[in-house]
């Protein structure tokens, strides 16, 4: 691998820098690259990416490349000025790009969930009512 520093860590300070080069291991992805596609969870899954323009290891046409290849109207995208690793460079953009669709999941199960609970309520407040008139009676 020719000068990982510059390849991978191109947008961070010397010291986080030193740190990740101190910690790195031999690159491992070639069973992810030579094994056949068995399913492509992306056309089920609501998948977001995040573009890095400054990524030196997968440049940014070869980014836009795969997501086109993919299906825009499959993938939901944003951009950020980053490097090959955008948590460490800019945790903050990563977190929004998490956080955004997380809370739209999140909203709109505890939407469905507070309605079916309060249908559930609204029937049982009928039965009881019903069932005080009736005894009423």
């Amino acid at each position: 691998m020719s000068d990982p520093g510059a390849r991978f860590y191109n947008d961070l300070d010397a010291e986080t820098t030193a740190r990740c080069l101190a910690e790195i291991a031999p690159y491992q992805a070639k069973p992810t690259i030579f094994t056949p596609v068995t399913y492509e969870a992306y056309r089920d899954v609501p998948s977001t990416y995040l573009f890095c323009e400054k990524d030196a290891a997968m440049p940014f046409d070869l980014q836009k490349a795969m997501v086109t290849t993919a299906g825009e109207d499959l993938i939901k995208s944003y951009t950020c000025g980053a490097g090959h690793l955008p948590m460490l460079g800019t945790p903050q953009i990563v977190f929004d790009v998490i956080d955004k669709p997380l809370k739209t999941l999140l909203r709109s199960y505890f939407e469905a969930y507070i309605q079916e609970a309060l249908v559930l309520f609204l029937r049982s407040e009928e039965r009881r009512v019903g069932k005080e008139c009736m005894e009423s009676v």
